[in-house]
């Protein structure tokens, strides 16, 4: 099956567009039909465009009559005619004899059409003359005319394609593609087509070198990525490559053709090392999403938006390559529309509220501070777990917001718990993405301060430690917050492999064991001394140690035993509303 023509085929959109008035487009055609005027010594001439039984005219020159009914009668002619077609004298022509009754017509007696059509055959319009003297029309006249059609066609195709070739890389755009696929699903029944979309440098190492060498350089890499991309690929006729973002690119070709596969295109696009300038080279590392689909069946922007859902899904895998799958797909679009709902629920709609989870001394039983977590009643999926969408809501621009949302809502309660005089301190998870935001610690200091809290009421429960601890920023954002009296944790100690090392690096007041590393010690010998001594060395460095996930009263009895200040879980409390943890506040400092 033949893809791509050869020509970009004039669409719809275009046509339509051909109805709008534009100044520059207008002055050139109005040039065209003023030669065809001269060139064919008549009165005037016009282009136009159909559309059902009406005509648009887009260029007119020296018609000579003041209005133009003549034009409603001309479209079915037109396209009843496949070729040239001129009438000697109106007057005399039956087939308008409607248009004689009309009061001061005839105005004109001579007219001559030739159809404008788009590559694949179908008539969208006219090129016309006309005199007001009856006359004949030589076949040499009739190939001028239809010359000049052609030279007319000729703009419409470089006009029409400034929509469809991307400027950097000079290969057909996204824009291309879906009118290639329009068309076949026009022309095909069942034949099913292969989609796969590559990305081969991001658009921020695009940025990063032209941040370096220049625009210019960096326009040249793309359009020698196309190059090589022809090359390695090898595309037949009616295989077409595509540019579909900066660095970014789609192969279409028919499913039963395996050697354009997404493996087989990965294969032939490794180690490809293209240099920019002197010693600075860039590395291709290519990535690829497919989707095999019938475009007559599957409308052409949902199949490529399959090919990019395949791609993404493939990029934040950290696979090489990914076949759409509609399980994966729906769980993303899910998680995509649960985004948006969270937006609007940051920016006040109603659905989001803080619990507090109490932290109990062990050696007095007092409870001696919260854990702030936050929770989602969404109007109509109901309680959305954290589970669901906190690791959802990292790879978006909402993570901040709603860093910002809690911190602030954890100050207001904070504030009405002080007034109350039973505030106790509340600790606020965080990550590094939070703690590096520019200002971040200033901000956060001055807030609390200017709520009238002192900084020991906060403790930032560290996340993502071992990114935190690469990043020297957040290290002294964190050390700032601490010599300032916020108390910083380490939350999960023991689930990871570097733990230990974190704490010669890192401003920590707090060591939280995680939950998997106390889970067994009531019926694993191994796991409680592995714990009792992991406890001891905390306290000779002189850390509070807090253990979460206490769920039974043999659990908390050897973590006393080993020393561990606090502890949290469900053996002591769940974690509650607001409401139920100012009752509990007020009981144990007002009653």
């Amino acid at each position: 099956m033949n893809i791509y023509s050869g020509k970009i085929v004039l669409c719809e959109k275009f046509i339509t567009e051909l109805r709008t008035q534009d100044p520059a487009r207008y002055i050139l055609l109005k040039n065209i039909i003023h030669l065809a005027t001269d060139c064919l010594n008549v009165s005037g001439s016009f282009i136009s465009v159909l559309n059902e039984n009406l005509q648009h005219r887009i260029a007119v020159h020296n018609i000579p009559f003041h209005t133009y009914s003549l034009q409603e009668y001309l479209p079915r002619f037109i396209t009843e005619q496949s070729d040239t077609f001129y009438i000697t004298d109106i007057s005399h022509d039956a087939r308008f004899s409607d248009y004689l009754k009309t009061p001061g017509e005839p105005e004109i007696r001579f007219f001559a059409c030739t159809p404008l059509r788009t590559s694949d055959g179908v008539i969208f319009g006219t090129l016309g003359v006309c005199d007001i003297h009856p006359r004949r029309f030589s076949q040499r006249e009739i190939k001028v005319i239809e010359q000049i059609s052609y030279l007319v066609m000729e703009f419409f195709q470089a006009w029409n394609a400034r929509d469809f070739i991307d400027n950097s890389s000079g290969i057909p755009n996204s824009q291309a593609l879906v009118a290639d696929l329009q068309i076949l699903g026009v022309k095909t029944n069942d034949s099913e087509l292969r989609l796969v979309i590559i990305e081969c440098i991001n658009i921020h190492k695009i940025f990063e070198i032209a941040r370096t060498v220049g625009m210019l350089q960096a326009q040249a890499l793309l359009r020698e990525v196309c190059t090589l991309f022809r090359l390695r690929l090898s595309l037949s006729f009616g295989e077409r490559l595509y540019t579909i973002a900066p660095g970014c690119y789609a192969v279409l070709s028919n499913e039963e053709d395996k050697n354009l596969d997404a493996a087989s295109v990965l294969s032939r696009l490794q180690d490809i090392r293209l240099k920019i300038e002197h010693n600075i080279y860039a590395d291709l590392i290519p990535c690829a999403g497919e989707t095999c689909f019938n475009p007559s069946v599957i409308p052409a922007y949902e199949g490529i938006r399959r090919g990019v859902s395949a791609l993404h899904e493939a990029i934040s895998s950290g696979s090489s390559l990914q076949i759409f799958n509609e399980e994966t797909d729906a769980r993303r679009n899910t998680e995509f529309q649960l985004m948006n709902e969270l937006a609007a629920a940051l920016h006040g709609a109603p659905g989001l509220y803080m619990v507090y989870q109490p932290k109990f001394c062990l050696k007095t039983g007092t409870l001696t501070g919260l854990e702030a977590l936050i929770r989602w009643c969404h109007p109509v999926r109901g309680d959305v777990s954290p589970d669901t969408f906190l690791p959802a809501i990292t790879r978006t621009h909402l993570h901040s917001e709603l860093a910002d949302w809690v911190i602030n809502d954890v100050t207001v309660q904070l504030v009405k718990w002080q007034a109350a005089g039973c505030a106790v301190p509340v600790s606020i998870n965080l990550s590094e993405s939070d703690i590096t935001r520019d200002g971040f610690a200033k901000k956060f200091y001055e807030g609390i301060i200017l709520s009238g809290l002192t900084p020991q009421l906060f403790e930032i429960e560290c996340l993502e430690t071992e990114k935190i601890i690469e990043n020297e920023y957040a290290v002294t954002a964190l050390t700032m917050l601490r010599e300032r009296g916020v108390r910083i944790a380490l939350d999960d100690f023991g689930s990871g492999y570097n733990n230990v090392n974190y704490l010669r690096r890192m401003p920590f007041d707090i060591i939280k064991l995680d939950r998997e590393l106390i889970s067994d010690i009531v019926t694993d010998r191994r796991s409680q001394i592995i714990v009792t001594n992991t406890i001891n060395m905390l306290k000779s460095l002189e850390y509070t140690v807090i253990a979460e996930g206490v769920e039974d009263l043999g659990t908390a009895k050897i973590l006393s035993e080993a020393g561990c200040d606090i502890a949290q879980g469900y053996y002591y409390s769940r974690p509650l509303p607001a409401g139920e943890i100012t009752k509990i506040l007020y009981a144990k400092f007002i009653l």
